[in-house]
C-alpha cells in the first residue's frame, strides 16, 4: 500500500515537541514510517501522475469555507480512479445536520452559508460521486460535535464537472 498525506497547515509538528501536539498542524509521517510520503502544501497544488484507489479525510473538510471545500472535492475527483472511494468523517453542530463551521475556534463563515449534510451530498453528486454508506453519530462522550461518516464512490470519471458556485 502506498500512503500519501497532504496538509497545508503552517505549524509543523516535530517529534521533539510531541507533548505539545494538538489536532492542528502538519506532521511529516515519514518520521513514523519512511514509506509514507507527506506533503506540506495546499491540496489544490498537489500534483501526481498516479491515481488513487481511495482518499480519506478525518474531520478536516468542514473546517474550510464552502467554496474551498468544493474545490477540494473537485480535486479529489481528478485524483481518484473510476470507482475510487472518498472516506470522510465530518464534524457537525450537535443535534443538527449543519456542518461544523469553526476552524481553530474561529468562525469559517456564517453557518447559513457553510452548509448542511444535504448541501454536501449535492456537492458530491455534482462531481459524479454516489454515496455508498453514511452514518451520523450523535452524543459522543466529551465531544463538542456530532460526526457524519460517509463513503462515496466516484461513478463518473470523464466529462465536465459542474460547479455549484458559477
Amino acid at each position: 500500500m502506498q500512503v500519501t498525506t497532504v496538509d497545508s497547515h503552517p505549524t509543523k509538528r516535530l517529534e521533539k515537541d510531541k507533548a505539545n501536539w494538538n489536532e492542528w498542524g502538519f506532521l511529516d509521517y515519514s518520521i513514523i514510517n519512511p514509506k509514507i510520503q507527506s506533503n506540506n502544501i495546499d491540496f489544490s497544488q498537489y500534483k501526481t501522475k498516479n491515481r488513487f484507489d481511495s482518499i480519506y479525510s478525518i474531520s478536516v473538510i468542514e473546517h474550510m469555507p464552502k467554496k474551498i471545500r468544493f474545490g477540494v472535492l473537485r480535486k479529489a475527483a481528478t485524483l481518484l480512479k473510476k470507482n475510487g472511494s472518498l472516506l470522510f468523517t465530518i464534524d457537525l453542530v450537535p443535534n443538527t445536520n449543519d456542518l461544523w463551521n469553526l476552524s481553530e475556534d474561529k468562525e469559517v463563515e456564517p453557518i447559513s452559508v457553510h452548509g448542511t449534510i444535504q448541501n454536501f451530498k449535492k456537492e458530491l453528486a455534482s462531481l459524479g460521486f454516489k454515496i455508498e454508506k453514511e452514518h451520523i453519530q450523535r452524543n459522543i462522550y466529551e465531544s463538542r460535535t456530532d460526526v457524519y461518516f460517509v463513503k462515496a464512490i466516484l461513478k463518473r470519471k470523464k466529462g465536465v464537472f459542474s460547479s455549484l458556485f458559477s
